[in-house]
């Protein structure tokens, strides 16, 4: 019996290089196969956190514009309150201070200001 499992030891030697030649040759013709297989999935990578950068961003964006759409609503109602506000003052009775032209109320402010400055202690002024 020692003799066979020497017999058998002795073999299993022999065969053990076969395989692993055999197992090298497999490796050497999947080799190329794997590295492409590597470069595809780095290459799927690459793309799906280029795609997640891309959301993320995109996210950040809509974001900005739903706040700039409530800030735009926001000044329309401002200039539609404030055009209702201006209609109104249309709409009232006219003093005469108010059908004055600009110019002639320029004018007065001036002269008012001039005045002012030339005669500090006068009461009055002339008219």
């Amino acid at each position: 019996m020692a003799r066979t499992r020497k017999r058998k030891a002795a073999e299993a030697l022999r065969d053990e290089p076969r395989q692993t030649t055999e197992t090298q040759s497999s490796e050497d013709t999947l080799s190329p196969e794997n590295e492409q297989l590597r470069a595809e999935s780095k290459l799927l990578k690459d793309s799906l956190t280029d795609l997640r950068n891309s959301i993320e961003s995109k996210d950040m964006l809509i974001k900005e514009l739903q706040q700039s759409r409530g800030a735009l609503e926001k000044l329309f109602t401002t200039v539609g309150k404030e055009n209702e506000r201006l209609r109104e003052n249309r709409s009232k009775e006219k003093t005469p201070e108010d059908t004055r032209s600009r110019n002639e109320q320029l004018q007065n402010r001036v002269f008012d200001a001039a005045h002012a400055r030339f005669y500090p202690n006068a009461s009055t002024k002339p008219k």
